[in-house]
């Protein structure tokens, strides 16, 4: 059969197996012992120890089996995982969307003031504050789609702007090697693409806001905003166009003034000619009105529509 009880109190030959295949026999230690002595074979003892061992061909046959077992197993979860990968979509290796990040109402607050969309040119451009509420309701929904276009842009901007600065002063001070003047090439035209990208979004997101007022209104504010973009002066005159060199004279003028009024004295009678006559412009005297009577109301309404 396939085990054996082998008695080791009667001499045994080293072998592991004999020829007929049978299972292996263990010799006697005593009975060796004396028989290596002797000559002859040991006495035998009245305890025995019997071993059962199993076949040599039975032990490899289940290592056998159970490595089969493994292998085969091993294949079907792989199999079973392919099937899945191919019957779920989000299985797939193509990437996960990133998650859309909605504009906080300082972001919002940001943009409108780029946009010129500021409580005081809004409350100068003749603005109520009911369409105050609205336009920057209309800004919000523009925005909760079109904020990471926003953001992408004004990093695309400030690196093409970091950029041409650092090739800027490689090559004024000679410092610039090959792979530099290669870039510095290019350079300038990138920062030209990377804002005019920014200006279509500012502009898209100006005209989804103000939709609703009327004509005369947007076109007041867009003036505003493109004279604003150049020239830092007051509020009421960036309502009203000029040549650049007109625009230098009245820089002048209100300099005069401003240091006059610091200084306790009194602005030269030139300056204050060209500031008059600046504030007697149809445009810039409108604003200057509006922007008295409304400021504090249309004020409270657009902080209450970014905070909201």
């Amino acid at each position: 059969g396939k085990w054996q009880t082998l008695d080791r109190s009667g001499p045994a030959r080293p072998t592991c197996h004999d020829r007929t295949g049978g299972a292996p026999r263990v010799r006697s230690a005593a009975g060796s012992t004396a028989a290596r002595r002797s000559g002859t074979p040991g006495p035998a003892k009245e305890n025995t120890v019997s071993t059962v061992l199993p076949r040599r061909g039975s032990v490899l046959s289940l290592t056998v089996a159970a490595t089969a077992v493994v292998v085969v197993g091993l294949v079907a979860v792989t199999s079973l995982s392919r099937s899945a990968s191919k019957l779920s979509p989000s299985a797939t290796s193509s990437p996960r969307p990133a998650l859309f990040v909605p504009a906080t109402n300082a972001e919002l607050a940001v943009v409108l003031h780029t946009l010129g969309l500021d409580p005081a040119t809004l409350a100068a451009a003749g603005v109520t504050p009911g369409e105050t509420t609205t336009l920057v309701g209309n800004m919000r929904s523009h925005l909760s789609t079109h904020m990471d276009g926003f953001r992408s842009a004004d990093n695309d901007c400030g690196a093409a702007r970091n950029e041409y600065d650092r090739l800027l002063r490689l090559v004024q001070a000679g410092l610039a090697g090959q792979e530099d003047r290669t870039a510095w090439a290019t350079a300038p035209g990138t920062l030209s693409t990377a804002i005019a990208a920014r200006q279509s979004l500012r502009d898209a997101a100006f005209t989804a806001a103000a939709d609703g007022l009327s004509g005369a209104k947007v076109s007041a504010i867009t003036t505003a905003r493109a004279n604003h973009a150049s020239w830092d002066l007051l509020l009421p005159h960036m309502f009203t166009n000029r040549e650049q060199v007109d625009w230098v004279t009245l820089r002048d003028a209100l300099s005069n003034q401003r240091i006059a009024a610091k200084h306790g004295d009194s602005t030269d009678p030139a300056a204050q000619g060209i500031i008059m006559a600046a504030d007697a412009q149809p445009a810039t005297a409108l604003a200057r009105a509006n922007l008295e009577a409304n400021l504090a109301t249309v004020t409270a309404a657009w902080n209450q529509a970014v905070n909201q």
